[in-house]
């Protein structure tokens, strides 16, 4: 039972399949798994099998306010379970309203289980429950069930790191979906892993020729097309960034190495690129003020990251700023040092990928 114990960490569907194992290998229909405040009577998280729905609505919603076992197990070590007709006795018990409203329309009596974990915002809970004319649980029952402590523990831990990943995943997304300038991740064969709403609106428009076919990036000009999969080719033998026109209007597909020079790696990571859609006529600037509270960026070194967003080189962005290659480099060094880059290509991609770095440049419209 612990392989499918691990399975629902990975995906929270399966718990109930988990818990209608662990019911049965008692000889009983219902269980539950529930994240419950440690204080407050509240239900943050609930999975349950065999119960009625009604009920354990009702429960999360108010019920747990009179459910007689809370202030017992808030009062045991984590990790400990107990059986129900230890914790109170069965006449009692019976009167309760915990019974009759919760346990009784499920045709239960008795239960066992207790809090696996414990903070001081939140329990993990687990219970299995059976009707009266199967008598209370026994020690080693409660012992086997005990069994499970540890392992339910380690599992909800992967679940939570799981959804703090997840989390920080929709985030980012969410992020790059508000960049003025498409972005894609593709496979070394330019098949398309995610793209923003920029980029869907593009491929969707039509727009400067970009089509995907067969779920891979290209363009319906036959020598863009080649273009671009000879640019894909060229990173593969070790180039860092390469760009590719899309006809006479300007723009150009931009890529780069999905991973940074010396970036750890999972070991089922294929290689990846990222490829960025840059449009003159739809020019971005630097957001110096996203700059200046992100990385400490002075107005001066802004200015030369203009010039290098633009796509202009050190030297010719020292000239059209009127300053020294010397001192250009010097504030290169500078910008990389508070950004923690060590590479021009590495600098970009921080730029093209932290949202709010950059933003339209609306002057002259």
């Amino acid at each position: 039972m612990l392989a499918p114990l691990y399975e629902a960490a990975a995906d929270p569907e399966r718990w109930p399949r988990f818990l209608s194992s662990l019911a049965g290998s008692f000889n009983t229909a219902t269980a539950t798994l529930r994240v419950i405040g440690s204080r407050d009577p509240v239900v943050h998280w609930s999975c349950i099998t065999g119960f009625d729905d009604t009920v354990d609505h009702d429960y999360r919603r108010h019920l747990i306010a009179r459910d007689p076992f809370r202030a017992y197990l808030n009062a045991q070590p984590a990790g400990r379970l107990h059986c129900s007709h230890e914790v109170i006795e069965d006449r009692r018990y019976e009167r309760s309203e915990h019974y009759q409203h919760v346990f009784r329309p499920n045709n239960n009596f008795y239960a066992m289980g207790g809090h696996v974990e414990r903070n001081r915002r939140w329990a993990l809970q687990i219970g299995v429950h059976r009707p009266r004319s199967a008598g209370p649980f026994q020690e080693r029952e409660r012992r086997r069930l005990e069994f499970f402590s540890p392992h339910l523990r380690r599992a909800v831990r992967i679940m939570r790191r799981l959804d703090t990943f997840e989390s920080a995943l929709r985030q980012a997304r969410s992020a790059l979906d508000r960049l003025p300038f498409g972005v894609w991740l593709l496979g070394r064969d330019l098949r398309c892993r995610w793209m923003n709403a920029a980029a869907e609106d593009a491929v969707r428009t039509g727009l400067y020729s970009l089509d995907m076919q067969v779920n891979r990036l290209t363009t319906t000009d036959t020598s863009t097309a080649a273009a671009l999969r000879a640019a894909a080719g060229a990173l593969d033998s070790g180039g860092r960034v390469e760009i590719v026109p899309l006809g006479v209007c300007g723009a150009s597909l931009v890529l780069m190495d999905e991973h940074a020079p010396g970036e750890a790696r999972s070991l089922d990571d294929d290689e990846g690129l990222l490829v960025f859609l840059m449009d003159p006529e739809r020019a971005l600037v630097p957001d110096a003020e996203a700059l200046r509270r992100l990385y400490g960026l002075t107005p001066a070194e802004v200015r030369l990251l203009s010039g290098f967003v633009q796509g202009l080189d050190l030297g010719e962005a020292s000239a059209r700023l009127g300053i020294s290659p010397h001192t250009a480099r010097v504030q290169l060094k500078s910008v990389m040092r508070k950004t923690g880059t060590s590479r021009q290509p590495e600098l970009m991609r921080t730029l093209l990928l932290g949202a709010g770095c950059l933003m339209p440049d609306e002057r002259g419209r």
